[in-house]
């Protein structure tokens, strides 16, 4: 068996972009401009996790492994703890990321 531990990154440097986030998560309702993120949360249908997958034009500077610190630090800011728990795998793509990965 070959195993690697890979050791822990710094989690993330934008605050700007989780407060955002945060805050389009305490809204109702949808809305789809590149400038807001679209949010998509996938109910697993075995035990009670979820997939997330925020898309948004905002993600072209950010490295791809803070994206999903900033996703899961934006639940926790939104007061969504219990949702937070859940989420197995949270991923931030760019809309072209998306397009090309088939994603959105």
């Amino acid at each position: 068996m070959a195993r690697k531990r890979i050791p822990a990154r710094p989690r993330h440097s934008h605050p700007e972009l989780v407060n955002i986030l945060a805050e389009e998560l305490r809204k109702e309702g949808v809305s789809s401009t590149p400038e807001i993120p679209t949010i998509y949360e996938e109910e697993l249908p075995y035990g009670a996790g979820l997939h997330v997958k925020v898309i948004w034009s905002r993600w072209g500077k950010v490295p791809l492994e803070e994206r999903g610190a900033i996703i899961l630090d934006a639940y926790e800011q939104a007061g969504m703890g219990q949702e937070r728990k859940r989420i197995l795998v949270a991923m931030g793509l760019t809309p072209d990321e998306a397009q090309r990965l088939q994603m959105a």
